[in-house]
């Protein structure tokens, strides 16, 4: 077939241009007539045109022959195909707890709905479930990954859906000696929670956590200290035992490294990237968006349309180094370790959800459940766990979820009363002045300036600064 569906920039594609990408994705591309998992044959073929064929064992010859049509019918026809379900496994890096995340689709959750459908969590294949949950759309929302504490004793998570035929394995760390790999996100919404990657590739300038049952899997990454940045290594109580990890990014390849993660089952490949150059962006929820009609990117690779960018091909310029790309369509750019995506907003402005609290504190406890950043004269930086002060010209702004939540300021100092001031000045101050009502005329007198005063008319003399105090109104 010369056309399929490309789950990652959900439309329609091209043989021919799907080769272009030379990356063979498991699960990428899908078949236009039956949804079923295809790839691209032929890519490098000298007597053959790209084409797209079913994975072996799943071959249909109706869909092998079917040439396909561009346009929106045949990417939802196979988006209708595809799982309703899809489950992830993720580690909280500060919390040091594994999670597994839980999406339906809003044809698939309307479904369990309506049937009473109970989502179960097993620590082994045959014990009693240690949580449910009903799935309906009070506990889930559509299309959204849902988070679940995993609460194992074992290493093996089956999640179950009561009714109906669907129960899934997942082996949460590699049962050998193979280190497990945790992609972590840029993204400040994760709160600190990484992805697993399951097969595949690893690749350079990435930070990931990686967990291994046993520590030399890490030493042995460790050891090409010109090549890797390995911090710690961490031990972690899990599944009744001792377990490893560490936070890595892979600097550079060489041959030994690309060698052991061929061992792991790891293709190690060179990170790919796309600078924004122009319009300046603000990210909403993921997606990078500008009023302006146009962008213009740096990219280390080719981008090619219906390949690794979604738009079509007069939406995409070249000038030299750099690309023109047009915003009339939200865009979405996938190649190697890079996952974008653009969006026009017109008249948008950035607004908080939720109020910023105003706090006064001489102090402030910063704990790993927020991100807490101190502002001062010489600019702002992150603060570590711990006990910290705020002086009058500094202030403390506690993030939550890429949003700041609370502002922590020192409160003032309460001023002295009059009353005190002036005890205070006749005590410290002794320089006087012979009484005069001319010294006092204009003057504004308060209660307690007026009680000194009448003193002053019998003593004949005047504190000076007293009297300074009670022309500047303090007294």
């Amino acid at each position: 077939m010369l056309q399929a569906f490309d789950t990652l920039l959900q439309r329609t594609v091209e043989a021919e241009l799907a080769a272009k990408n030379r990356i063979d994705e498991p699960f990428r591309y899908e078949c236009l007539c039956c949804g079923e998992e295809v790839y691209v044959a032929a890519a490098k073929s000298t007597k053959k045109a790209a084409h797209f064929r079913h994975r072996r064992g799943n071959s249909d010859r109706e869909c092998e022959l079917y040439l396909g049509r561009m346009g929106i019918d045949g990417a939802q026809i196979a988006a209708k195909k595809r799982a309703h379900i899809r489950t992830e496994v993720y580690y909280d890096i500060k919390q040091k707890m594994f999670y597994v995340g839980i999406l339906f689709q809003e044809e698939k959750l309307k479904e369990f709905e309506g049937k009473s459908c109970v989502l179960e969590f097993f620590s082994a294949c045959n014990s009693v479930p240690y949580e449910s949950i009903a799935i309906n759309q009070q506990n889930f929302a559509p299309d959204s990954m849902v988070l679940f504490p995993l609460k194992l004793t074992t290493n093996d998570c089956y999640i179950n859906i009561s009714g109906m035929n669907y129960r899934i394995r997942h082996e949460i760390l590699y049962s050998n000696d193979f280190p497990t790999f945790f992609k972590i996100s840029p993204n400040e919404d994760t709160n600190g929670k990484s992805k697993r990657i399951v097969g595949g590739k690893i690749y350079t300038a990435t930070p990931y956590y990686i967990i291994a049952r046993d520590r030399n899997a890490i030493q042995k990454i460790a050891k090409h200290r010109e090549h890797v940045s390995v911090n710690q290594i961490d031990e972690i109580d899990a599944f009744g035992s001792t377990v490893y990890g560490t936070n890595l990014q892979i600097l550079s390849a060489n041959a030994e490294l690309v060698d052991l993660f061929s061992y792991f089952n790891f293709d190690l490949e060179t990170a790919q990237s796309v600078l924004q150059l122009w319009p300046p962006m603000y990210s909403v929820e993921g997606v990078l968006c500008t009023d302006g009609k146009k962008a213009y990117l740096r990219s280390t690779f080719e981008l090619v349309p219906h390949s690794n960018i979604s738009c079509e091909t007069d939406a995409l310029r070249k000038f030299d180094s750099l690309f023109e790309v047009d915003l009339s369509y939200p865009v979405q750019i996938c190649f190697n370790n890079v996952d974008i995506q653009f969006e026009q907003q017109q008249y948008s402005s950035l607004r908080m959800d939720q109020p910023c609290e105003q706090i006064t504190a001489p102090t402030v406890n910063v704990t790993e459940c927020s991100s807490f950043y101190l502002i001062d004269a010489d600019g702002y930086r992150e603060l570590p766990v711990g006990i910290h002060f705020i002086t009058e010209s500094s202030k403390i702004v506690q993030y939550r979820s890429n949003y700041p939540v609370a502002v922590f300021k020192r409160p003032k100092p309460i001023p002295p009363s009059r009353v005190e001031l002036l005890r205070d000045v006749l005590s410290y101050y002794k320089v006087t002045l012979p009484f005069d009502e001319q010294l006092i005329i204009g003057c504004n007198l308060s209660a307690v300036a007026q009680s000194y005063i009448e003193e002053c008319r019998i003593t004949n003399i005047i504190n000076k600064k007293a009297l300074d105090f009670i022309k500047a109104g303090k007294v």
